[in-house]
């Protein structure tokens, strides 16, 4: 099945211009076809659905890593890029359960961006804001679905206990936070904490508090 899904993202990936993936409608074309190839993949094999779209997500960072290695460890950005936001919704769309998969997803995006702010902005200030803040539109329908999404990832970091390196100016050094406390750039390398109390947002605060 893993073959599958690596025929996928190359076939659909050699289709579509570098900045194919730039604008969330294209994004979710893409996540339409997938959808129903794991879809189908589920029924065929008789799989839960959550176990073959993991199957898929992992395909996805083995893509994304294969561009960068061949590219000196450098991100190509663009739809090299992007793939990793075709699998981070397909981890929430499907209800992916395994943690270290997640994980694994969330530690590839922040090897190449050094934020979440895609998940938190949403979150945040609603869909709408981060195409204003930071240039992109969310992944996610509205302000409660990105929430919503956001708790999950939440929860699978937590469960692990994950945590990345950040450059604290202050220390001069780098030092490992946790997923909750990672700075958000847009908004003034800001932890999500401190952007949720300061936009008055008591619902998120707590959410993050908890």
């Amino acid at each position: 099945m893993d073959f599958i899904f690596e025929c996928f993202f190359t076939d659909t990936l050699e289709k579509i211009s570098r900045s194919g993936l730039q604008d969330r409608s294209s994004r979710r074309d893409v996540l339409d076809h997938l959808n129903a190839i794991i879809g189908g993949c589920s029924d065929g094999h008789n799989m839960r659905a959550d176990e073959v779209a993991r199957i898929a997500v992992l395909s996805a960072v083995r893509y994304h890593r294969d561009q960068k290695d061949a590219n000196g460890d450098v991100c190509l950005m663009g739809k090299y890029h992007n793939i990793l936001y075709i699998a981070l919704r397909t981890c929430w769309d499907w209800g992916v359960r395994d943690s270290a998969v997640v994980v694994v997803l969330l530690e590839e995006i922040y090897a190449c961006e050094k934020t979440f702010e895609r998940i938190f902005l949403g979150a945040l200030f609603g869909p709408n804001a981060p195409h204003f803040i930071a240039g992109w539109r969310s992944d996610f329908r509205d302000q409660d679905e990105n929430t919503r999404a956001m708790v999950y990832f939440l929860r699978h970091a937590t469960s692990l206990g994950m945590t990345l390196p950040v450059w604290i100016a202050r220390y001069e050094q780098e030092r490992l936070v946790k997923f909750i406390d990672i700075p958000i750039e847009s908004c003034g390398r800001s932890s999500p904490l401190r952007v949720a109390l300061q936009a008055s947002a008591p619902d998120l605060l707590l959410i993050l508090l908890r």
